[in-house]
């Protein structure tokens, strides 16, 4: 309201303007709200805001700032930005460029580094960002600075990077060959010097393969190996087996590969650990070679023993006129070259740990029958399957088979002619059934075999018992022993 003293038709008077300034009172309570707003956004901003003008004088600054720099609101207003606290360095070069940011250049110093003695004199790593300030013209007034202490992100990214280095350092130093892969698409992502150097690729070729890549031939191993054991060690968190690799070039070399489940980043990732084998397999080949012809001496040896212990046998028996003395000579010799015949076996055998059993028996019965039947006809009649036994059931087996063809040679027949048959074949269970039978005179009927005193008889109830086995005899056609029994080691 305007009031003004004047005169009315003579009158004194006072002559009043009433305006409605409402919208102009709100219009200024609300430019002081969001003034006041904007000053508290930028007193509660976690990074450094000031403005300067023109003259490189400091015309605002927050809260911040003013805790940054160590100095009330009051002592920075006025002051040049470049005396606020910044190294010498970043001063004098942003003193040169700031005429060029005020003619207009808004790329000069746009983001930049530096570092600022605080006011508790800590030294800090600030990342400004600059913003030129300009008038409803468009003329530009000043420069607005936003500035965020980096210098935990910068002291920890240098730890990152020594670490980095470090873990590069070992990672390449490893002796033996790592590679890192992704559980999705078994895609790898890092190989350590040493993986290259046994895969015979390069780094270049081998990082970024995926399942794809690998299923076309270009990995160490095939691609159902590199599943299995990156899935089992997502699984179960560790995987581990021996496998031939193929490098580059065609060459196979035995490894043993071990993966691990590990997190990185976040994420699982696989980490595969590849040894090379090859020494230790030359080495455990050559060591094989030599039990090889090691075992192989000792059969043969034991085998000349054996023989030299048959002769022996044969010279004594002929010094005695007593039959029963030289057919107990004969008995003993026939039992000694039964097991001759296993380690002859054994000595011509390829891994010199099982025989083969039909040809063992096709020898021993030849034997026996060429030792024993010289008046007789006696056929032989063999149905044995092929079966490979170790030495500890063939020698027990083969003196069996000798007590059952030596006691049909020399009560089956009497002085006539006969049939011997020998049936050898798996049964069920893993068991095996051995038929021995004769169709001579029969066992007697009055002599339980089982509870008799002979020596052979005895002989071959231990053994049966040795290996495990039953014995069932049937005397309704000649004289028939059936043995059943399990052999454990078989090959």
């Amino acid at each position: 309201m305007k009031v003004t003293p004047g005169k009315w038709n003579g009158k004194d008077a006072y002559f009043s303007i009433c305006r409605d300034i409402s919208d102009r009172e709100r219009a200024e309570l609300m430019l002081k709200m969001e003034k006041d707003k904007l000053q508290n956004y930028l007193n509660i901003a976690g990074v450094i805001i000031f403005a300067v003008d023109r003259d490189q004088t400091v015309i605002s600054i927050n809260r911040k700032g003013c805790r940054m720099f160590g100095l009330p609101e009051s002592e920075l207003l006025g002051k040049k930005w470049y005396d606020l606290g910044f190294s010498e360095e970043f001063s004098f070069q942003g003193r040169k460029a700031f005429p060029k940011i005020m003619a207009g250049d808004t790329n000069v110093m746009e983001y930049s580094e530096s570092s600022i003695v605080t006011g508790a004199g800590d030294v800090r790593i600030i990342a400004w960002h600059t913003v030129v300030l300009k008038d409803d013209e468009g003329v530009i007034t000043g420069m607005l600075c936003s500035g965020e202490d980096v210098t935990e992100f910068r002291n920890t990214e240098e730890a990152l990077k020594s670490s980095e280095e470090t873990y590069r350092v070992v990672f390449n130093g490893s002796l033996d060959g790592i590679t890192i892969h992704e559980k999705e698409n078994y895609k790898m992502l890092d190989i350590n010097d040493r993986g290259c150097e046994m895969a015979g690729y390069s780094r270049e070729e081998v990082l970024g393969r995926t399942a794809e890549d690998i299923k076309q031939g270009k990995a160490l191993y095939s691609l159902e190996k590199i599943m299995w054991l990156i899935d089992t060690a997502s699984e179960n968190g560790f995987a581990n087996a021996e496998w031939q690799g193929k490098r580059k070039n065609g060459e196979l070399f035995w490894t043993e590969v071990m993966a691990r489940s590990a997190m990185i980043g976040g994420k699982e990732r696989i980490i595969v650990t590849i040894h090379d084998l090859t020494e230790r397999k030359n080495a455990e080949k050559a060591l094989m070679e030599v039990e090889a012809m090691r075992k192989k001496e000792i059969h043969h040896r034991i085998k000349n023993n054996l023989q030299i212990i048959c002769s022996l046998l044969d010279l004594c028996s002929m010094e005695f006129d007593d039959s029963s003395v030289v057919q107990a000579f004969m008995e003993s010799r026939s039992r000694v070259m039964s097991m001759s015949l296993i380690h002859e076996e054994l000595y011509q055998s390829t891994d010199m740990e099982s025989i083969n059993f039909a040809d063992y028996i096709q020898k021993l019965s030849a034997e026996l029958i060429s030792s024993y039947s010289l008046d007789k006809d006696i056929e032989l009649e063999l149905r044995v399957e092929d079966i490979f036994l170790s030495m500890d059931t063939a020698i027990p087996l083969g003196i069996i088979i000798n007590e059952l063809v030596t006691n049909s040679l020399k009560h089956a027949f009497e002085g006539m002619s006969g049939k011997i048959c020998i049936d050898l074949k798996h049964g069920d269970e893993n068991k095996f059934i051995l038929f021995v039978s004769d169709n001579g005179v029969g066992f007697p009927e009055g002599i339980d075999y089982k509870k008799s005193t002979s020596l052979g008889l005895q002989l071959l109830k231990t053994l049966v018992d040795q290996i495990g086995g039953t014995i069932d005899m049937d005397r309704n056609c000649g004289t028939a022993f059936t043995i059943i029994f399990n052999e454990k080691n078989r090959i």
